[in-house]
């Protein structure tokens, strides 16, 4: 049940609760509109985001990321020739000619487009799950019905006659039994 409807599926422990349970979702329907709210079609919507938002910061490369570095240095060993005391400063900027996002770009939209045809494709096994369930529902809710209408009233009345029968003496007990 909780691949199919998204419900968590504990042990009830007692007849009690499996009846307080069924009473209460009986006559309900399988919840279809509960199909969001299932953990791996969360999961997969959450992966075509990370995937859409990995698209735009690809994309986004081609904006070039200057790096600044400021630095200070005490040498001791000033015996060679080298500056006691120096600092620099200094500006790296990458020129993103060849490299600009493509390869993640390609990546992040291969990851995206899979995360959503398999969130397409679940989706519609769950709801062909949820409709062969549905009938399975309405099968089990027939076959009550008829056993509480027919089938038990006839099995009290043939039980009755019979009981009847042997009070009067006109069978034996064995039949009975």
């Amino acid at each position: 049940c909780a691949q199919a409807v998204g419900l968590p599926c504990r042990p009830f422990g007692s007849p009690d609760a499996a009846r307080a349970f069924l009473s209460g979702r009986l006559g309900a329907s399988p919840p279809a509109a509960n199909l969001d709210a299932r953990p791996d079609l969360r999961s997969l919507q959450a992966q075509e985001a990370s995937a859409r938002s990995s698209l735009t910061l690809a994309h986004n490369r081609w904006i070039p990321d200057p790096t600044l570095r400021v630095g200070y240095v005490l040498d001791q060993f000033i015996a060679s020739g080298s500056q006691h005391q120096s600092m620099f400063v200094g500006v790296s900027m990458p020129l993103p000619f060849f490299d600009h996002g493509q390869a993640d770009a390609k990546a992040a939209s291969a990851l995206a487009e899979a995360a959503g045809q398999a969130q397409l494709l679940l989706r519609a096994a769950s709801v062909r799950d949820l409709a062969s369930l549905e009938q399975q529902r309405q099968a089990a809710l027939a076959r009550r019905s008829r056993l509480m209408e027919r089938t038990l009233p006839l099995a009290r009345d043939v039980v009755q006659r019979l009981e009847s029968a042997v009070t009067r003496g006109g069978a034996p007990l064995p039949l009975l039994l």
